[in-house]
């Protein structure tokens, strides 16, 4: 009986850690995520090829900003992810309240930005025709500079 009960504890244990290490599926606008993230998310198999899945759709995803970039002759910046140097432009109209909103935070603070998935438009989505795969360079739209914010 005693064994028994110790097969029943292993196996309830092995059933509850295989749970555990299953991948979270994404979910585009719900919480924020990282630049990795969306980059791991759009170019899975069947959402690359289905990008009715996730173009178009808002997202929320954090970051970190090189304040560099920041020109009011460009109309685009990275949110970089430092975990393994991942960037994804963000489009934007960029103006002085933008860039003073942007100066004004700490320099590692994380960015929180609210948008819109989009394809790169200069780059799109390549596909290898030796291979069934390929891959999508997204990019995020930001419309208003109240969805952008530091924390």
């Amino acid at each position: 009986m005693k064994n028994k009960s110790v097969l029943l504890i292993a196996i309830l244990s092995i059933i509850t850690l295989f749970q555990n290490c299953s991948h979270d599926e994404i979910i585009l606008d719900e919480d924020y995520i990282w630049v990795t993230d969306i980059y791991r998310y759009v170019n899975q198999k069947e959402i690359c090829e289905n990008t009715t899945k996730w173009l178009n759709k808002e997202v929320k995803v954090k970051g970190y900003i090189n304040r560099e970039d920041f020109q009011l002759d460009t109309n685009r910046f990275c949110l970089f992810d430092i975990r393994n140097g991942s960037c994804i432009y963000v489009y934007a109209h960029i103006d002085t309240s933008l860039i003073n909103k942007v100066n004004s935070s700490d320099v590692s603070s994380v960015c929180y930005i609210k948008g819109v998935l989009k394809v790169d438009p200069n780059i799109g989505i390549v596909y290898d025709f030796k291979t069934p795969d390929c891959s999508v360079f997204p990019v995020i739209y930001l419309y208003n500079i109240e969805d952008i914010y530091f924390k």
